[in-house]
């Protein structure tokens, strides 16, 4: 996990914003598994790290804008492979 997020704020310096998402989810799947969550998806695991004490309530309230947000994107993303 520490590589993930050394590899992380590496991406952030160099304003790979795409490539900090892939290894901020990595760092936190990481963190669901030292906590013993493995979850179908990654929300489900943050909501029982946060119910167990184990996660602050705004890294869970900023994963859910930043799902969002990917969400978006991805919808954009595929709209443009469709119209070129």
């Amino acid at each position: 996990m520490r590589q993930e997020h050394a590899e992380a704020t590496k991406c952030l310096e160099a304003n790979a914003f795409t490539a900090v998402v892939v290894m901020v989810r990595r760092t936190l799947e990481g963190v669901a598994a030292l906590h013993g969550i493995a979850e179908r998806n990654l929300m489900k695991s943050l909501a029982m790290m946060q119910d167990s004490g184990a996660l602050d309530p705004r890294l869970v309230e900023w994963s859910k804008a930043l799902r969002v947000l990917g969400n978006e994107g991805a919808r954009e993303y595929q709209e443009e492979l469709g119209s070129g």
